[in-house]
């Protein structure tokens, strides 16, 4: 079984009297350390931080490393760090699964945000995969810096499709850096099989040290290893669960008589996203509302349906010490959150808990729909003449509407490798023949009206290698652009790499679609892989919607 784990390198923001200096604010880091790879490496460096754990009891220095250890529950891999970012179950975050354009969380101020506005450095080290582009890219969610190590999908830098090493030999001196920095640092860093998780462990260990020294800073390190099981209905292969086991472990370097605020909110913490309150209280910030309701979805619906069509399907809601699933099925409920299936209760018997479950999980679908149903939209148009890419990474559901009702088929694509794949095998006229219409729209968001440039293509102008050079050539057909109502159509140049239009654009959020005809058989309509649209300056006329 999958595991990962993730290491909360933190430190504590309120202090007693008899403790840190004052004014002082910790350096807060966060490890999530991938173990698949380099399980081994990933087990000594938990060893390391328990051994540092044997010097809580020593009587010889006002120093000490002191911790406590728990359990919880995720939703699943993917949702862990926005669950912390933001302290929401994944639906409410809008999140779905990695296939599918709702996998990036609704814009929003993270909990890096808040740190920023409290006073602290915010960095993100490692793979970032919750959007590229404004406002969903690290910056946007509150990280002052970032070090992306994500690599081959799309939306990505071209050609990486390894671990950028430039980035991963940087990160360790960035870590530094920012640990002694005039800031205290808040920062995350997303231990790819690229980074060693002894190495990082063993340099934020010996940092913190230094910084202790120096500085008085105090440190703590929070491990979370959340173990990762397939969503009940994904396969008969797989051990059917409805959220993943987390245990973690919390680490306190510092002075013996500080004052650890946001332990209790953490050991009462039984989901991942409640661990967001414990982050909150390090700067102050208090949770005051009572859960008394859990709700968990495998989310499997199809990516063409509504959501509201399967709220109940593969549903499982928790309280008061009951566990209803499906909507249908009640049982008692286990301390892991877990329905014990072998004492089902009898819901004519129990119309009155039962009807309690249904009302609660009723509420918690009006958020979770709200945010399902938010478009993503990119902002363009903050700077002139700074273009904001779209790739098919991003694709929502095509806008192109048939007479029968019916639109060409959508599937985000999540690899270079694959896209490749599919120009490689264009350059055959059977593969033409045979390949389905193909199209996905974006949302976007205009911030300022006026004179748009939109430029399609197959390949970024980065794709620079020869087989890249020939197989992003057009084949010659018609180039269509809509923006909203505005429609566009040209007529493509074959050999051409890319096709530009100037339109004009009104302030405010739309949908934005490009896509080419005679690339596939049949004028089967195929979409532009990757867009760039950039503000060129003020609006020259208005295009109107042909009737």
């Amino acid at each position: 079984m999958l595991a990962r784990t993730i290491a909360w390198v933190c430190g504590c923001a309120m202090i007693t009297s008899g403790g840190y200096a004052e004014g002082l604010k910790p350096n807060i880091l966060v490890l999530l350390v991938e173990p698949e790879s380099r399980g081994k490496e990933q087990t000594r460096a938990r060893e390391i931080l328990d051994e540092l754990l044997l010097k809580a009891d020593d009587k010889s220095t006002a120093l000490a490393w002191r911790g406590c250890q728990g359990d919880c529950r995720s939703s699943a891999k993917l949702f862990v760090l926005p669950a912390l970012l933001y302290g929401k179950q994944p639906l409410v975050n809008g999140v779905v699964h990695y296939q599918d354009w709702r996998r990036i969380p609704v814009a929003g101020d993270s909990i890096a945000a808040e740190f920023k506005k409290a006073g602290y450095h915010t960095a993100f080290y490692g793979g970032w995969k919750m959007g590229k582009s404004a406002p969903y890219d690290p910056q946007s969610r509150g990280f002052e810096e970032a070090y992306d190590l994500m690599y081959s999908t799309p939306a990505d830098k071209w050609g990486r499709l390894e671990y950028s090493s430039t980035p991963r030999k940087l990160i360790p001196a960035a870590i530094v850096k920012a640990m002694g920095g005039e800031k205290p640092v808040f920062g995350i860093i997303e231990q790819s099989f690229k980074l060693n998780p002894l190495k990082l462990v063993s340099l934020l260990k010996a940092q913190a040290l230094s910084e202790m020294e120096k500085t008085k800073r105090p440190t703590i390190i929070f491990m979370m290893r959340a173990t990762v099981s397939y969503p009940i209905g994904l396969s008969d292969d797989h051990k059917e669960t409805y959220h993943s086991p987390v245990s973690w472990r919390l680490y306190h370097y510092g002075l013996k008589s500080g004052y650890l605020v946001g332990e209790n909110a953490i050991k009462s913490s039984q989901t991942d996203w409640e661990l967001h309150a414990g982050l909150r209280k390090l700067i102050g910030k208090v949770d005051e509302e009572k859960i008394e309701f859990r709700f968990f979805n495998n989310t499997l619906w199809p990516a063409n349906e509504s959501p509201d069509k399967h709220r109940h399907q593969g549903s499982l809601v928790v309280g008061k010490g009951y566990a209803l699933v499906d909507g249908l099925e009640l049982y008692p409920a286990n301390k892991n959150l877990e329905p014990d299936l072998t004492k089902p209760l009898d819901i004519a018997e129990n119309q009155k808990l039962h009807s309690e479950l249904l009302l609660a999980h009723a509420n918690w679908w009006k958020k979770a729909r709200q945010s399902l149903r938010d478009t993503r939209a990119f902002s363009v148009g903050v700077e002139d003449k700074k273009p904001t890419q779209l790739t098919i990474v991003d694709w929502r559901p095509s806008k192109i509407i048939y007479p029968d009702g019916a639109s060409p088929m959508y599937k985000p694509l999540t690899s270079q490798k694959d896209l490749l794949g599919i120009l490689k095998g264009m350059q055959s006229k059977e593969y033409r023949q045979d390949f389905p219409p193909y199209s996905g729209s974006w949302s976007v968001n205009v911030i300022r009206a006026g004179r748009y440039k939109i430029t399609a293509s197959l390949l970024p102008k980065e794709a620079t290698k020869p087989e890249e050079k020939t197989l992003a050539r057009l084949l010659g057909g018609q180039a269509f652009f809509k923006l909203g109502r505005n429609k566009v159509q040209l007529n493509l140049v074959k050999g051409a790499s890319a096709v530009s239009v100037l339109v004009d654009a009104d302030a405010g959020v739309t949908d934005l679609e490009c896509w080419f005809t005679g690339q596939l058989a049949l004028e089967r309509e195929l979409g532009a892989f990757f867009v760039e649209i950039e503000r060129v300056g003020d609006k020259k006329f208005d295009l109107k919607a042909k009737e």
